[in-house]
């Protein structure tokens, strides 16, 4: 089950710019690198997505940008959620 088919994108006033929220995934991603988790993937997951709310939109870059990553940090939801299932999946994203 794609986890993007659920999530909304959302503005988030703590994080008033894109600039900010690209900040934040950053540093999820970071932790993620460090420790991954399937807490840390979702949270990526949920801050890539509302990147894609309206008021970051500035330009075709940053929607560009957001759907990519909306794409890839979902595909490593899904993965955890296939290894879970005890279900192979196609594509390796986790190391």
């Amino acid at each position: 089950m794609s986890q993007k088919s659920v999530l909304k994108a959302e503005f988030d006033p703590e994080l008033p710019t894109a600039k900010d929220v690209l900040m934040a995934i950053s540093c999820v991603a970071t932790q993620y690198a460090i420790n991954p988790s399937i807490g840390l993937a979702k949270t990526a997951l949920t801050l890539a997505n509302n990147l894609n709310a309206p008021e970051y939109a500035d330009g075709a870059s940053i929607q560009e940008v957001a759907q990519r990553l909306t794409m890839q940090w979902d595909a490593v939801v899904e993965e955890y959620l296939f290894v879970e299932a005890g279900v192979m999946p196609s594509q390796g994203t986790l190391q």
